[in-house]
This record gives structure tokens, C-alpha cells and sequence, in this order.
């Protein structure tokens, strides 16, 4: 599984560059470079972040250190890396205020980005890890560690298909996914997901999954 990254850099071409550093780990995936914090907050409540690289001083006198503390504050398993320019010290401060995992100077080293992305994936992992059983409604639970959906100590006899999009939904237990990311997720038709839905819900019982509509699908947990 790839990890989600959001940039966010008003220097197009440091961002690209940071880009291919990121995406040289097959473990990381950049899905948005922003250029501004109100931009950055629409993508961090539509998709699902994992990993966000600020740079301090951003377009139009956006300060990246109030949305580093922003991110902090309203998502806490969000990790924060800083990649800026800049070093001084209210910058260093407010970085600190919001648990930024790592501060890096430009220009970027792609040794140096690429050993606190190790550090960071094995967080990530640690985390899942922790927590590692997800309970979900009428006595089904997910076990992220063997990546199986069970029931009664038992494992639920499920396609490869169904399994990907249980456990893409487990993951992402805290939010409502929407339909554009699960189809792009799996790279298959909206038919195709109405049809795994159906599927898993006579599987299973027809409320494990739950369709919002105009927003999307969320797995159900107790």
C-alpha cells in the first residue's frame, strides 16, 4: 500500500523535484501539490492524507507554519514534515508546536528526505499496527495484521476484489470515502462497485457498508 502525500509549495519546480524524491520510494504516493492553506484544507477534507511536506513561506504571504499547527490540531494522525528555505527560529518553534516529524533545508537531498520517509513509513506501520483489530457492526471485525475480515473467530470467504475494498474502507474507517476515489482506488467501473457492494452486503449483512449519498461509502463500526 502507498501512503498518501500532500505538498505544499509555491515553487513549482522545488515541488516537482520533491515530488520525484518522494514517489523514488514505491511506498509513497503524491496526490496533490498545493500552493496556499486554503487550498491545502480543501484537499486534506476530501482526500485521505498521510503525510503532508510544508514549506514555511508560501504564495500570496501564507505563513506554512500556522497550517502545520492547524493540521496538528485537527488532524492528529496526520504526520508533518517541513521542507523550506528557511531558518529561523519562530519557523523552527512552530514547528516544533505541531510535532513536525522532520525539518529540511532546501536545496532538498534526496538521501536525506529518503531516510525520514523510512522513518516515517515505519510510524505509519507501528501505528496500524497498534491498532491492529478494527470492530465493525453485527459481531464482524477487521484484522489489519493478516488483512482478513472475520466474524465469530472466523474468516469471511471473500474475492480478491471484496477484500481490496474492505480493507481500503477499514482504513479509512474515520471518514466517508467518496465514490471518485474508490473507483480510482480500484480501477474499475461505477458498475463494477455497485455490483462488489451488492456482493459483499449478502456476504456479510446489507448494513456493514453504508452509502452516503452525494458523498460516498463508509464502513460501519461499532
Amino acid at each position: 500500500m502507498a501512503y498518501n502525500v500532500l505538498i505544499v509549495e509555491d515553487n513549482f519546480i522545488s515541488a516537482k523535484y520533491l515530488q520525484l524524491i518522494i514517489q523514488s520510494c514505491k511506498s509513497f504516493k503524491v496526490l496533490a501539490i498545493t500552493q496556499d492553506i486554503k487550498t491545502s484544507k480543501k484537499i486534506l477534507t476530501e482526500k485521505k492524507i498521510d503525510l503532508v511536506f510544508i514549506d514555511m513561506k508560501l504564495k500570496n504571504g501564507d505563513y506554512g507554519g500556522k497550517l502545520a499547527l492547524d493540521i496538528a490540531k485537527d488532524y492528529p494522525n496526520i504526520i508533518i514534515a517541513i521542507a523550506t528555505a528557511y531558518h529561523e527560529k519562530e519557523m523552527l518553534e512552530d514547528a516544533a508546536s505541531a510535532n513536525a516529524f522532520c525539518y529540511h533545508l532546501k536545496p532538498y537531498r534526496p538521501e536525506e528526505i529518503r531516510a525520514s520517509l523510512e522513518l516515517i513509513k515505519e510510524r505509519i506501520e507501528k501505528k496500524v499496527l497498534k491498532n491492529r483489530i478494527l470492530y465493525l457492526i453485527d459481531g464482524y471485525y477487521f484484522d489489519f495484521v493478516n488483512e482478513r475480515l472475520c466474524k465469530n473467530n472466523k474468516e469471511v470467504p471473500l474475492s480478491k476484489e471484496e477484500l481490496s475494498l474492505i480493507k481500503l474502507l477499514a482504513k479509512n474507517h474515520n471518514i466517508t470515502l467518496s465514490k471518485e476515489t474508490i473507483l480510482n482506488y480500484l480501477n474499475i467501473s461505477n458498475e463494477a462497485l455497485r455490483a462488489l457492494i451488492y456482493r459483499i452486503r449478502n456476504i456479510t449483512t446489507k448494513h456493514l457498508i453504508k452509502n452516503y449519498k452525494r458523498f460516498g461509502y463508509k464502513i460501519s463500526t461499532i
